[in-house]
């Protein structure tokens, strides 16, 4: 997936090319905050939410060490919206082996940090980790986008505290020829 600009030189056309899935792109496009429109109606497009997201607040992206020898973490674009759900959305242009664990990691920490010491468990806002995949990742479907929530094996949701959403770009299937039949996302 790119954005791609064509100018004109003399009777040469010059194409100049920005792939999304490179970070500096993605950072710039879906988590600036000079535009978020963009990362607004991005996020909606994913949670496919009936109401839809009206504003988004951007976060320091750095998930700081709960101990002196724990990990640092440095998210691509942190956000809050206007319901307060905690949101994580990540570029990934690789699938390291490891990525599952990753990706519940983040957005755990991310639901973990909301509250501290003495705090009502009740103040916890749902955490969400939206994770934009350059390949596929091992051992999931093939399939463009897949949500995760705790459930039981039964399909019964504990709750909405948790979510995970990976989009598979290798599965995007709209071009110029046919976005008028795609989806949002």
């Amino acid at each position: 997936l790119s954005l791609a600009r064509r100018k004109e030189e003399g009777s040469e056309v010059v194409k100049y090319e920005i792939r999304l899935t490179v970070d500096f792109a993605f950072k710039s496009t879906i988590g600036n905050p000079k535009h978020p429109d963009i990362t607004r109606h991005f996020v909606q497009s994913i949670l496919n939410d009936p109401d839809p997201v009206r504003t988004v607040e951007y976060l320091n992206p750095t998930i700081s060490r709960e101990a002196r020898a724990g990990k640092l973490s440095q998210l691509d674009v942190r956000l809050r919206d206007d319901r307060g759900r905690h949101l994580n959305i990540e570029m990934q242009a690789s699938a390291p082996g490891a990525l599952a664990q990753r990706l519940a990691y983040y957005t755990s920490r991310i639901y973990s940090g909301q509250i501290e010491k003495g705090d009502d468990y009740g103040l916890l806002r749902p955490s969400i980790g939206i994770w934009v995949l350059d390949r596929p990742m091992p051992k999931l479907s093939a399939t463009l986008h897949l949500e995760f929530q705790l459930r039981t094996a039964a399909g019964e949701i504990l709750g909405d505290g948790l979510g995970i959403h990976v989009v598979q770009f290798p599965f995007l299937r709209a071009d110029e020829h046919n976005v008028a039949e795609a989806s949002k996302l």
